[in-house]
């Protein structure tokens, strides 16, 4: 498996939390 395997599974998280945050905003 290649390193960037692992980056895209810390990504992920952060991925969904940047998704919450737009509709947070888009709700405001």
């Amino acid at each position: 498996m290649q390193p960037t395997n692992r980056s895209s599974r810390i990504l992920l998280p952060v991925r969904l939390w940047f998704i919450h945050f737009s509709l947070l905003i888009a709700l405001g």
